[in-house]
């Protein structure tokens, strides 16, 4: 809605369509680091996951506090906008009722119905979760592009259309103000924040998308291309439907829409309504989800009441905090567009913040893991990251520079800052410390009893976990691991050649054995039924005991919720593999196609431990699952009550060695990293 009126009397044609392509793609590189971050944290929050795994508590906050001033203002606006483009679509029919004005934008009782109707619309969707939202937002997006399409190619070929019209270049107000050319670019670049907020919203869901991690940096370069397409050619439109577009966009208040319907007549103005009725849509739905997953990692974490972390029973989305966001929302219509856009402007600043320490958790997280050789060019794509989303702020709040926020939205951004800072220093810092203090011991068990069969003739001497590699023995990378997250007992279940681990206990102080005597005649469920007794009281972990973990900090996460770590693999595998809907797993099993696949590691919070370790005595008596893996038993209480999640992770942080072929590989990918 807003091109045309917005932009052109800042910069102009030209230089409208310039800022609008610098700023994409300034978007593309700070999304780069996004793309390297989701594998690394695949928790819902995005940019607050990222900033607490990398900076602690404090700055974890402050990027959540903004980053949801940025996602929630966007949602009402969006809803407003439905009655704006009633107005000249359908003739003002829900300008009915007027209630008053608010900063000289009229109130209409119809059209806050409109808002109200939508947005309720669109939250029973978002409760129902990412599988049925995405496809009302897959048809929106081809519907949004369809009509895009349509539009431009007609306004080309429009004879009313004319290259001359597009003059002045530089915006209609150059030689009264004597700006230069650079002020009305950066005037529009700085809030390029605003304009392409959206393309960041992808790893608040990142436990719940069913695509390969990979392919996250792909969508969001298209994404930021569209939008970029999308801005320029609205402007150029609207330009080229008058011969003095100056005139033209101060006589219309919906400039596109005029320039439209004069290019294509009534048609145009219902293709465009088509249009700007999906980007609308997918916007409210977009952002909502956004915010609410956002909301849903800070109550998690315990930043804000735990309410907000409460996961609907059987659709699995944060339904509390999706209603929140609509509570909140719903006030919006009843203040008006002028007001909202007050608050739409601050939000910048919300975007910039979340893009900036997205891109120094990406530099962090690179010299945490000593990757900088590996990954010099994304280190230098973060430093640019971070100097960019500092310029934005240094754009958007220091008096008399390009894009400087207004005084209503500094008196906003003030507000909301006190409000957050007594927000934390009254709750949050009191309940995380509760929540810290409550925490349970974790534990770790290492199933370590099997022959070995598949890895002779190593085997035949030492057993598998004790296989060394580069000079280092597998369960060791484990223990490392283990240790650096500071497990405090540690369970190895041990059977063949059960005395060459016994120097592990003088190594390491809070490493125990326990002796599998079943070893040789029954699976590995035997192995977690001889220590299910420790499961029963703690946070747990499990782990096969033949991986080389090459990323000890790796098991330093969070793990908010009971899950496994895997890997996605495209295609079909013969391998252990889960099933999963809506970020739930539904199905633990062998063979998948396009889907996450295990690697040895889990972990259960004490209530899902004591579960399984309930289950597993029970089933290892029955003769028939003597030979079950421990595993199969997960993928019955999956079934019923379990509620399990996928950690992604990058294909070299967890190495399962299952024969000598396996070493020779993993040496080879090791010396060419």
């Amino acid at each position: 809605m807003m091109p045309g009126t917005t932009f052109l009397p800042k910069a102009g044609t030209l230089g409208t369509t310039i800022a609008m392509i610098i700023g994409a793609l300034i978007m593309v590189v700070i999304a780069f680091s996004y793309s390297y971050m989701i594998p690394k944290c695949p928790k819902a929050g995005g940019e607050f996951t990222f900033a607490r795994a990398c900076f602690g508590d404090n700055h974890a906050f402050v990027c959540g506090w903004f980053l949801a001033l940025a996602y929630v203002a966007n949602v009402p606006m969006n809803c407003t906008a439905l009655g704006l483009m009633t107005r000249k679509l359908f003739f003002g029919v829900f300008q009915f009722g007027k209630l008053y004005q608010v900063a000289g934008y009229d109130i209409w009782l119809g059209e806050i119905l409109l808002s109200l109707a939508v947005l309720t619309l669109i939250t029973y969707f978002s409760i129902h979760g990412v599988k049925k939202a995405g496809w009302i937002q897959t048809v929106m997006a081809v519907s949004l592009a369809s009509a895009f399409a349509i539009i431009v190619v007609s306004a080309i070929f429009s004879p009313v259309t004319s290259w001359s019209n597009l003059s002045p270049f530089w915006g209609p107000m150059r030689a009264a103000t004597n700006r230069d050319v650079l002020q009305g670019v950066l005037a529009i670049v700085a809030v390029a924040p605003w304009a392409y907020v959206g393309f960041d919203t992808i790893p608040q869901t990142a436990e719940e998308f069913n695509f390969p991690v990979k392919k996250v940096n792909f969508i969001m370069i298209v994404a930021i291309a569209f939008g970029c397409a999308v801005y320029s050619c609205n402007n150029l439109v609207t330009a080229a439907a008058s011969p003095d577009w100056t005139d033209f966009i101060q006589k219309h208040d919906w400039a596109v829409g005029a320039a439209v319907e004069a290019l294509m007549g009534k048609p145009g103005l219902i293709v465009l309504g088509i249009a700007i009725s999906c980007a609308i849509l997918t916007g409210i739905l977009g952002f909502l989800t956004a915010t609410s997953r956002l909301l849903f990692s800070m109550g998690r974490d315990g930043f804000i009441p735990a309410w907000f972390a409460d996961v609907h029973p059987r659709y699995q989305t944060p339904h509390k905090a999706i209603i929140f966001c609509l509570v909140v929302s719903a006030f919006g219509p009843f203040f008006g567009r002028t007001a909202l856009g007050w608050f739409v402007d601050m939000s910048a600043i919300g975007g910039a913040i979340g893009f900036g320490y997205t891109c120094a958790s990406c530099l962090a997280t690179i010299r945490q893991r000593n990757e900088l050789e590996q990954h010099r060019r994304m280190a230098t794509w973060a430093l640019l990251g971070i100097v960019f989303s500092l310029g934005f702020c240094v754009l958007l709040l220091v008096p008399g520079l390009p894009g400087c926020l207004g005084t209503p939205s500094y008196i906003m951004l003030l507000v909301w800052s006190l409000m957050g800072a007594i927000f934390y220093l009254i709750y949050g810092n009191t309940k995380r410390k509760t929540m810290h203090n409550q925490k349970t011991d974790e534990i770790a068990i290492l199933m370590a009893a099997g022959l070995g069969s598949r890895m002779k003739p190593l085997t035949d001497t030492t057993a598998k976990p004790l296989v060394q590699v580069r000079g280092t023995p597998l369960i060791e990378t484990v223990l490392a691991a283990l240790k650096r997250r500071g497990v405090k007992d540690i369970y190895i279940v041990t059977g063949y050649k059960a005395e060459q681990f016994e120097p592990l206990t003088a190594k390491y102080e809070n490493v125990h054995l326990v002796h599998n005597a079943e070893y040789a005649t029954k699976n590995n469920i035997n192995s977690v039924a001889v220590v299910a007794d420790k499961m029963r009281e703690h946070d747990c972990f499990i782990c096969e005991a033949d991986l080389y973990v090459s990323n000890p900090g790796l098991l330093a996460r969070d793990f908010d919720s009971s899950g496994y770590l895997g890997k996605m693999v495209s295609g079909f595998s013969s391998d252990w593999v889960f099933e999963t809907e809506n970020g739930r797993i539904t199905r633990v099993g062998k063979c998948g196609t396009d889907c996450y696949n295990m690697v040895g590691v889990s972990y259960f919070r004490q209530p899902d431990a004591a579960m399984i370790a309930d289950a597993v005595s029970s089933y290892v008596l029955d003769p028939d699952w003597a030979q079950k893996f421990w595993d199969d038993v997960v993928d019955v209480l999956v079934k019923k009550e379990l509620s399990l999640v996928v950690y992604p992770i990058d294909d070299l942080d967890i190495v399962e060695c299952d024969t000598v072929e396996d070493l020779k590989r993993l040496e080879a990918q090791l010396l060419s990293h």
